[in-house]
Parts: structure tokens; C-alpha cells; sequence
């Protein structure tokens, strides 16, 4: 499996559920714990499957630039009232 880049969209029961960025068509679980690696709901990664376990790599530009959109579309929608 080649790196693909995912969004952590939640977590739950135990498991991160990712979804493929940016199509947000697929998702992929992982086990919580299973890598060493301190992620939070919206982080963008990139995911590769190596013998069976996985390389996950946080984003942060990514990331970050995806929080400042989003901060600002809640500001424009804020102001709009």
C-alpha cells in the first residue's frame, strides 16, 4: 500500500476512523495504541501499510491550514446573524 493521505474523523469504541482526503469517499480503522502517535479529530495524515501495521504521519501544514479554513468560515457564518 502506497501513503495515502486520510482525515482522522473520530474516534470510537476503541478504534481511529479515518477518511480518505480529500474525496472523503472511504474509510479505514485502526486500532488506537497500535501506533505511536498522539492524533486528534480533523488532523490530516498520510497512512502506509507496511508488513501489516501502519505508518501514520500527522500533517501539521496540513493540519493547520484546514483549522484556519474552517475557523473562518465560523467567523463568516458568526457575523452573518
Amino acid at each position: 500500500m502506497q501513503k495515502k493521505k486520510y482525515t482522522l474523523d473520530r474516534m470510537e469504541n476503541g478504534y481511529y476512523v479515518f477518511i480518505d482526503y480529500p474525496a472523503e469517499e472511504k474509510s479505514l480503522l485502526i486500532e488506537v495504541g497500535e501506533e505511536d502517535i498522539e492524533l486528534k479529530e480533523g488532523d490530516i495524515v498520510t497512512i502506509e501499510e507496511i508488513d501489516g501495521s501502519y505508518a501514520i504521519e500527522r500533517l501539521e501544514t496540513e493540519t493547520k491550514e484546514m483549522e484556519d479554513n474552517v475557523r473562518s468560515l465560523l467567523e463568516k457564518l458568526k457575523n452573518k446573524k
